[in-house]
């Protein structure tokens, strides 16, 4: 583990300011996505710098899962004492990420994407459209090609609308494109009136009756859904005061730049909480979406949950309930561990398999803890819930006695846990800060691979430039790239990251490619004679 430098930290927010604006120059070379990437990690340090400032700060928990894991019960039932304080999955909440906290008064606050991410978002959904233009374009001169040779195969096509051909094409390949380009574009999709988008770089504060005011800004249909960056959820809960709960959309939510938001926030989170149904208890993919979704910086701590226990021991055919409770748990736990192994030889983040490996797994009931919690207030219970007693009482020995529903829930189980990492919250955040700045490194070191690489292998562009462009070209390209590393190493010094290696490592491939590009020159420069 580093330790905390802030001078080292402002050096080298300064120097990577320095190298964007170098870099900005020449982003017509590469995705500009990178660019982008890049940025965004100098910010995302400069607003952990400005936390470590703070004379404290609460320990940032993350809830993770797939769609209709059952986080919202969950946080219900864990923070709001059973209480049904945050819609279900089923409803449009699940549809943005939520951080929640203490305060004294209940309210929301909405936050809109400002203009500048929009402008970023414009041009990544305008990338995503020529990217489709041009595979479309492929496709309809190798489909004219073949039709040519065999005529006769192809005469179903000319029938088509060419317009239902091309999204057809689309659906075929949107898959294949860059992540960051299709979320774009399915925001600029939904954001369809001009009126809405004056709202961009506003924040929304909603009290009284929030959660009905929330579908027009979280719903799947709402009028505000997609210029929403995230929502801040204010709570007066006291078990709060400690913490700060970052409730994400599901990982496998089918509307990507919800996805890429989530992991933004999860490389602020220290703990993370895995949330998995138990009828599909960390199967292989559930595992290795986890594991490549979680990022490796960032998550210090990971606690595996499963939930809906109340209805996956009912797959069990003993008639006892302690016997099915202990057979289901154990086959869990034994079909985790055989996840696993296979995330471990297969997932691109060993680092996060590792820490699932190591950390705590619950089993919980969010349900039973409702009806506990009811069956102490004298409150109704509603259908759903009698239901889930009724099923219950299928064993033998199940009863409706309050300690077993408690402890068959699971929740204190959690809670406890929960304040045992509290308990060490000091030393997850001065870790976490420790490693702020060599983790920052590291992801901007491979960005910038990334960047000269594309550069340097830039054959088409080269190909058509004359051979006095090629060579201020490559000039301008090669002072960029010294200037860049010069100023990136002075603030690498020192660090965990030997980017003096990686460097080294570089220094071959771009010779050769040096040589390439002279080669390059000579060639054209005969042409022209």
């Amino acid at each position: 583990m580093g330790k905390l430098d802030r001078e080292k930290i402002k050096a080298y927010i300064q120097a990577a300011q320095e190298v964007e604006k170098k870099l900005e120059d020449y982003e017509e070379l590469f995705d500009r996505e990178k660019l982008y990437s890049f940025q965004q990690e100098t910010k995302e340090l400069q607003k952990k710098y400005d936390m470590t400032q703070q004379a404290a700060r609460k320990l940032n928990i993350g809830i993770v899962g797939a769609v209709k894991a059952g986080k919202s019960s969950f946080l219900n039932a864990c923070i709001f004492g059973g209480k049904e304080f945050l819609p279900k999955a089923a409803t449009p909440m699940t549809a943005a990420l939520t951080r929640i906290s203490y305060s004294d008064t209940q309210k929301a606050i909405v936050h809109f994407y400002n203009e500048e991410d929009w402008d970023r978002i414009e041009k990544l959904s305008d990338q995503y459209d020529k990217r489709i233009e041009e595979k479309y374009k492929e496709y309809r001169e190798r489909l004219n090609t073949e039709r040519r040779n065999t005529p006769m195969r192809f005469n179903s096509r000319d029938e088509r609308d060419e317009r239902d051909e091309r999204d057809e094409f689309e659906r075929m390949v949107q898959n294949k494109m860059p992540e960051a380009e299709r979320g774009a574009k399915e925001l600029t999709r939904m954001a369809t009136e001009s009126t809405v988008l004056k709202q961009l770089g506003e924040t929304v504060e909603l009290e009284s009756d929030v959660f009905n005011k929330l579908k027009e800004y979280v719903g799947a249909n709402g009028r505000y859904t997609p210029i929403v960056n995230y929502v801040e959820l204010q709570v007066n809960e006291p078990w709060m005061k400690d913490y700060e709960i970052v409730d994400t959309p599901g990982l496998n939510d089918p509307i990507v730049s919800r996805g890429i938001v989530t992991k933004q926030f999860l490389r602020n989170c220290d703990v993370a909480i895995l949330l998995s149904p138990c009828s599909q208890f960390m199967d292989a993919n559930t595992t290795a979406l986890m594991a490549n979704s979680l990022p490796e910086s960032g998550v210090r701590e990971i606690m595996v949950v499963g939930s809906k226990l109340d209805s996956g021991i009912l797959n069990e055919s003993t008639k006892s309930f302690k016997s099915a409770y202990k057979q289901a748990t154990d086959a869990y736990k034994k079909q985790f561990s055989s996840s696993l192994e296979k995330a471990g030889k297969t997932s691109r983040n060993s680092a996060i398999v590792e820490k699932m490996r190591k950390g705590e797994v619950q089993f919980i009931s969010s349900i039973c803890y409702t009806i506990a919690q009811k069956r102490k207030e004298n409150i109704p219970l509603n259908e759903e819930e009698k239901l889930v007693l009724r099923n219950l009482h299928q064993f033998q020995d199940f009863n409706d006695d309050l300690r077993l529903l408690l402890s068959f829930a699971g929740i204190t189980f959690v809670k406890k846990a929960l304040n045992e990492v509290l308990e060490r919250k000091e030393e997850i955040i001065n870790q976490k800060n420790g490693d702020l700045l060599s983790d920052t490194q590291y992801r901007q070191a491979q960005i910038l691979e990334q960047i000269l690489t594309e550069v340097t292998s830039s054959r088409a562009m080269l190909e058509k430039a004359s051979a006095e462009a090629l060579r201020c070209r490559k000039e301008n390209i090669r002072d960029t790239i010294g200037s860049t590393r010069n100023k990136l190493m002075n603030a690498f010094n020192g660090a965990v990251i030997d980017c003096n290696n990686r460097i080294k490592r570089l220094l071959p491939d771009l010779g050769l490619e040096k040589q390439q590009h002279r080669d390059m020159n000579t060639n054209m420069d005969k042409e022209k004679k």
